[in-house]
């Protein structure tokens, strides 16, 4: 208790009273709140209540297993909370039987409703279950991790299932998140956004731009440093804010291929990503999309990628999620001695079956194969896709509701 007691007060002196005050009435009022009412309702059933807690707010996996119970009117029998990050983002109206919260300061009501929940589902931050019988699952909001996330996303043992792509990664995974007894804590059912990119819907792009293009390619960079400077992975100077492209000369030659091949390029920024930097613009064939427009467009990432003939990736996971797609991957690898917190495996580059991109021309390399219906890695692609994903279906919010043993 007194090595407790001296931490605490070493972390106040660290970051001083009022920050501390700030955290403790953000983040601790709800634990006593819960603790107290966990002692009126311990004996009592638990209600038909999922919990959900997504990454960024009804988007990735959380937002997808949610569309799935609305479209196939689970809600109408169990009651689904939302615990929101960004609170002005949550809609309106919402269907029957579903409730959203903000996930930080107390609120009572939402405690109530944690304490008397029967699911816990999260896919970043996880909203930790106050009662065993509970069930807690995470769905990670990221499929199949490249880069080394060892310390930074640790589940807690109070987390019962980790959903996984397949044994052949399982250990991976494991060392990955710190999921600690993974023989018993992984589960393969594949992930409920996979279930979106095989669906035929491709009118998200309508929400960017009306006008047609021959092709469409998206480039989602990994963030390289956090907006509030906390956590710096990649050390490589951008003179622009984004990976590869050296200064304003290349950014229009960029332009000026697109053009040519009549090609449109989303730049979509990670949301993380510190935009200070960023100085590159919308032209006539690249369009840069921010976090923040993301929001206020309401653009879903996985109904984007469907729209898509390629995607530039580099160390997000979204690149193995892109195997579902069954179209060309380039991985811009420009600053990959500079990138400090390193990968999964050592020769990172067995799961990167695509192109790879060092320079400005290599970029304009697989622009060029785009053009001309060249896909140069599809086999090696298909190879790494089978040994990294147990399902290649549409089928993964059904064997998840399966696990649960929900009911119509």
């Amino acid at each position: 208790m007194m090595n407790k007691l001296l931490e605490y007060m070493g972390k106040v002196r660290d970051i001083g009273i009022i920050e501390s005050l700030k955290i403790v009435w953000k983040c601790k009022i709800d634990v006593l709140f819960c603790n107290i009412i966990k002692k009126f309702i311990r004996n009592k059933p638990l209600k038909n209540t999922i919990v959900l807690a997504s990454h960024n707010d009804f988007d990735t996996n959380g937002g997808a297993f949610y569309d799935y119970l609305i479209a196939n009117g689970y809600n109408k029998k169990y009651r689904i909370v939302w615990l929101c990050r960004n609170p002005q983002y949550i809609p309106k109206k919402l269907p029957e039987n579903v409730v959203c919260y903000p996930w930080q300061y107390p609120n009572l009501r939402r405690d109530i409703e944690i304490c008397n929940a029967k699911y816990f589902l999260a896919d970043d931050w996880v909203q930790k279950k106050v009662r065993p019988e509970q069930i807690s699952i995470y769905c990670t909001h990221g499929g199949g991790i490249l880069k080394n996330v060892k310390g930074k996303i640790v589940i807690p043992d109070s987390v019962d299932y980790v959903l996984a792509p397949s044994e052949n990664f399982s250990e991976i995974l494991a060392y990955q998140l710190s999921v600690t007894n993974p023989a018993k804590r992984l589960i393969y059912l594949g992930y409920p956004v996979n279930d979106v990119l095989y669906q035929k819907d491709r009118t998200e792009i309508m929400k960017l731009t009306r006008k047609k293009y021959s092709k469409v390619i998206v480039w989602m960079p990994t963030f390289r440093k956090t907006c509030n400077g906390v956590r710096v992975d990649g050390i490589k100077q951008q003179e622009l804010g984004i990976p590869l492209i050296s200064g304003k000369e290349d950014y229009q030659k960029l332009n000026n291929l697109l053009r040519k091949e009549d090609i449109l390029l989303i730049i979509k920024i990670h949301p993380m990503q510190d935009l200070n930097d960023l100085k590159i613009f919308d032209c006539s064939n690249i369009k840069v999309l921010t976090g923040n427009e993301v929001k206020e467009k309401n653009i879903d990432n996985y109904r984007l990628l469907r729209c898509t003939d390629a995607l530039i990736s580099d160390y997000s996971s979204t690149a193995a999620e892109y195997f579902h797609m069954n179209k060309p991957i380039a991985y811009c690898l420009d600053d990959i001695h500079e990138y400090k917190i390193g990968f999964v495996i050592e020769d990172i580059q067995k799961l990167m079956p695509g192109n790879k991109i060092y320079s400005i021309e290599d970029m304009f390399n697989f622009i060029e194969d785009i053009a001309n219906d060249i896909d140069r890695y599809k086999c090696e692609r298909q190879k790494v896709f089978d040994w990294m994903f147990k399902y290649h279906d549409n089928q993964s919010c059904k064997r998840l509701i399966e696990f649960l043993g929900l009911e119509h």
